[in-house]
């Protein structure tokens, strides 16, 4: 600017180019900087990337020697035994926790059966009362019938 208002044009033209230059000169260099950032996050995951990879070898190979050392069968063996325990001993928590009715446990299972009892004579009697009135009008056709028929 100092050299437009000074009527320096060439001289202005040739700043402008030159800070067009150090302009593009600096992009580039950011983009270099970028491009370097971007290559070291990638050498880093790549690192990353090997020691988990070493990881799941070294488990792979502990975990195939230690199968090795625990067949199958033997576990199998165990896991039937723990159900067989374990079966055992819920037979043996039923046994302890069977109580003995109480007399007032007797008292109450005593009322249920009469209730009960009950109950069920009253449905013989309502059937056996139904069976008579189903019948009597029947009876009364047959005397009407027989009446008829004298």
């Amino acid at each position: 600017k100092d050299y437009l208002n000074g009527k320096q044009r060439e001289l202005a033209k040739k700043q402008l180019v030159r800070q067009k230059n150090i302009q593009k000169l600096l992009d580039q260099k950011a983009q270099q900087s970028h491009t370097i950032s971007e290559i070291l996050m990638q050498i880093d995951h790549a690192q990353t990337n090997k020691e988990v990879l070493a990881t799941f070898q070294t488990g792979v190979t502990t975990l195939k020697q230690l199968q090795s050392e625990t067949p199958i069968e033997e576990v199998e063996d165990v896991m039937l035994s723990i159900q067989e325990v374990l079966t055992d001993q819920e037979e043996i928590d039923n046994a302890i926790s069977y109580s003995i009715p109480s007399q007032g446990d007797e008292d109450e299972l005593e009322e249920e059966l009469k209730n009960l009892m009950l109950e069920e004579e009253m449905e013989k009697e309502k059937g056996t009362t139904e069976k008579i009135v189903l019948e009597e009008p029947s009876a009364k056709k047959a005397e009407q019938k027989g009446d008829k028929t004298e």
